[in-house]
């Protein structure tokens, strides 16, 4: 067998210190940054590339580390804003048993076909929770109310009565409703009432209730 010459030897050192440094590169690569350099005592000509090599990988796991806490705040950021949002769709479109099924749901604010979408999914399934026979819905927080609104709160009524409830429609103020009459909007079939008090007054007579004051003793 030939024995190996300094070269040879020097060769496979060469190979063995290049496949050790190509081994750490790669696992970084990969993500894994738990890997060192093993960088020997005794100096060679790879000590010094072994040495920038731990230092960038040292770089590399505090920038690691920076992305993942701005990651956590970031999904942190999107989860209350998604809590945010769950709870103002809530109180966009609130509904309130005010009585053995009766219902209330006060609007308040602008509404758009996606909050007309979401006014409708909720009120539905309140209806069906609550089994529902009447559904006041309140309008006096609405700003404008034009054919877009009329329209969508028309549908809801239709989709409610669809389930076996009846909605009663209060708070038009006197300028929706001339502006309801010049837009030509027909509300002729809608049970409407001119307030609050009014409507759960009208949904008490129709289930067959009545509220009298409390006798003194």
């Amino acid at each position: 067998m030939t024995e190996k010459t300094d070269l040879d030897q020097y060769k496979e050192f060469v190979r063995e210190r290049l496949k050790s440094l190509l081994d750490v590169v790669q696992s970084v690569a990969s993500g894994d940054f738990s890997v060192r350099v093993q960088i020997p005592e005794e100096e060679d000509e790879f000590t010094a590339l072994s040495i920038e090599l731990e230092r960038m990988i040292d770089k590399l796991i505090e920038a690691n580390k920076v992305s993942e806490e701005r990651m956590a705040r970031l999904q942190a950021a999107v989860e209350e804003k998604e809590r945010l949002l769950k709870t103002v769709g809530e109180l966009s479109s609130p509904v309130i048993q005010v009585w053995e099924n009766v219902l209330v749901m006060p609007l308040v604010g602008a509404i758009d076909s996606a909050r007309a979408a979401r006014i409708m999914e909720d009120l539905l399934t309140g209806i069906t929770k609550y089994q529902a026979e009447i559904v006041i819905i309140d309008i006096t927080g609405v700003p404008v109310v034009d054919t877009g609104v009329a329209n969508h709160l028309i549908q809801t009524i239709k989709a409610a009565s669809l389930l076996g409830a009846k909605c009663v429609v209060v708070g038009i103020s006197g300028e929706v409703a001339q502006s309801l009459v010049s837009l030509g909007v027909d509300l002729s079939g809608v049970v409407t009432r001119s307030n609050l008090q009014a409507g759960i007054r009208y949904a008490m007579e129709t289930m067959g209730l009545e509220v009298v004051p409390k006798r003194e003793e």
